[in-house]
């Protein structure tokens, strides 16, 4: 084992060391010969751990410095402070003993002399956030964290990114504009807010082909402005949620379907009785109750033709609507409800023309064709208080034209983009009292897609509206 006793050394010439710099060198400073015996100490040195040259000069730097109480605890040939192979560029963290015998936290680096003695060039780590042992330890973290992390300025532009941010900047590359396909967008914002309010954004989701990811962005301290910012793959947890919401909905479409279908027996009884009672009691009945017969009835078929259209929209959201091709007359289609829509059109004193060419055969699926043409009329009668409802079938070339013109409220230029919505319909104070789901022109409009056609509206406020279908047909 060394000597670690206090041997005072003889005939060294401290001046030759270019003390000079010492005295104004910003850490403190222990010079030791090759025995690792201290041979000068620098005033920073001192007011760190409290000994000045004359008391400590001979003594060796691990009996000087290094704890015994400590799990760091070595002996001195073991003493990193000692080593013959010196790493000037290497910085470590230890605890040293002061002159108190008070453990005092430092960074340090061995700097070897051109004598073949050392410098120990060190500073008090407390007085700093980390130490350096700290530092490098969230260095490691950061580097090798799967998760990619990135800092960013205030103006989102990217000062770091770890191996695994980079991974994922070269899996999905960039777009044409140069920029990374995994940034949020808005990013610059993003930054500028997280900083400037001193406020962490969380959940910001970005959506890469079939990877779903989400971005968390903390503000961090200091005068320069930075933001912290971390990338999670959500990818398992978004198609989890997505198929949980597939499963949900199918389990609403399936008892939506069901409960609707229901409805159909005691609707299809209030329409059949109420007809059986305005023909046997016609003319025994005053026009008042007769109207009152025919009202009923016209609102089970409407409530009948709800049902219809609710269980064909739950069909067409679960892919499970098909085209069926027959021939069939024009004649045919308009007669298959003609005597709906008269009693419709009757209960509200409206009258209601039809007009088609009766020798006409076309082919193509008769009950999506007559659910559009009926939809269309049914709708246009509910929008008309007075006047009249007009339906036309013909062909143009190899198409069906179906036209509906009413002289109802009118549809304002603005809220023509919710006509073919599910579930919407036009707000405005002329429709007061006026129900309705708001399927009807949905599933029109779905149908008409189904069948490869087109539709289109003109409207005028208060002076009705003209719908024009147009289907491809097959003589």
């Amino acid at each position: 084992m060394s000597d670690t006793s206090v041997i005072r050394p003889a005939g060294i010439d401290l001046a030759s060391e270019a003390l000079s710099w010492f005295a104004t060198w910003p850490d403190g400073l222990v010079m030791a010969d090759e025995e690792c015996r201290v041979l000068y100490v620098s005033s920073k040195a001192a007011d760190i751990l409290g000994w000045v040259t004359a008391e400590v000069q001979g003594r060796h730097l691990h009996a000087l410095l290094c704890p015994e109480d400590r799990d760091s605890a070595h002996t001195a040939e073991d003493c990193p402070l000692c080593q013959p192979e010196v790493d000037a560029d290497a910085v470590h963290s230890s605890h040293w003993l002061n002159r108190s015998g008070i453990n005092v936290s430092v960074d340090y680096r061995v700097i070897p002399s051109h004598r073949g003695g050392r410098i120990l060039s060190f500073y008090n780590n407390r007085a700093r956030a980390h130490s350096y042992r700290e530092m490098a330890k969230f260095t490691e973290y950061v580097e090798c964290s799967p998760a990619p992390i990135a800092e960013f300025d205030a103006e989102g532009q990217l000062q770091y990114g770890n191996p695994a941010l980079q991974e994922q900047l070269l899996l999905h590359g960039f777009d044409e504009r140069g920029v990374g396909r995994i940034w949020p967008e808005g990013l610059a914002a993003l930054c500028q807010r997280a900083w400037h309010r001193k406020t962490v954004i969380n959940d910001v989701e970005v959506r890469v082909d079939d990877n779903w990811y989400r971005w968390h962005f903390h503000p961090l301290g200091g005068d320069q402005p930075a933001v912290l910012a971390y990338l999670f793959d959500v990818t398992e947890e978004k198609i989890a949620q997505i198929r949980l919401a597939g499963g949900k909905a199918a389990a609403r479409r399936d008892f939506f379907a069901k409960m609707v279908h229901e409805l159909r027996t005691p609707l299809n009884a209030i329409i059949a009785f109420s007809q059986v009672l305005a023909q046997r009691l016609d003319g025994t009945l005053n026009e008042r109750d007769m109207a009152s017969l025919r009202a009923i009835r016209a609102a089970g078929l409407q409530m009948n033709e709800l049902v219809s259209d609710t269980l064909d929209i739950a069909k067409i959201d679960a892919g499970k609507m098909a085209v069926e091709e027959a021939s069939f007359s024009l004649a045919a289609l308009f007669g298959s409800f003609h005597e709906q829509v008269v009693a419709l059109a009757e209960a509200k004193y409206l009258t209601y023309q039809r007009d088609c060419d009766p020798t006409l055969v076309i082919r193509s699926d008769f009950r999506k064709v007559q659910q559009i043409l009926l939809n269309l009329i049914a709708n246009a009668i509910k929008y008309t208080r007075e006047g009249s409802v007009a339906a036309r079938g013909f062909l143009e070339g190899d198409t069906l034209v179906l036209e509906v013109r009413d002289t109802g409220i009118g549809i304002p230029e603005s809220q023509r983009d919710k006509l073919f919505r599910s579930y919407e319909q036009v707000s405005s104070e002329r429709n007061k009292g006026i129900q309705g789901t708001g399927l009807g022109l949905a599933l029109v409009a779905e149908l008409v897609a189904l069948l490869g056609g087109t539709i289109g509206v003109e409207s005028e406020v208060d002076q009705g509206s003209f719908f024009r279908v147009v289907l491809p047909i097959q003589r």
